[in-house]
């Protein structure tokens, strides 16, 4: 568990990359769904987690996005 954790803060900074919403969500669906297979979970809830949290995570001021 803690090597999913540490390894989801490390791709966190990708999002950061991205110019908006849409691309963000798809850069966290996709790590998240890689991060989950990992760890051996379901690829559609990492997938919807990670897609959901790179569309909010600039609201969050968690991710570092452009303005």
């Amino acid at each position: 568990m803690r090597k999913l954790i540490v390894l989801g803060l490390l791709a966190m900074p990708l999002t950061a990359c991205m110019d908006n919403d849409i691309q963000r969500g798809l850069l966290g669906a996709g790590v998240g769904a890689a991060l989950i297979s990992v760890a051996g979970g379901n690829l559609y809830t990492g997938a919807v987690m990670g897609g959901l949290f790179g569309t909010v995570c600039d609201d969050l001021s968690v991710c570092g996005a452009r303005y």
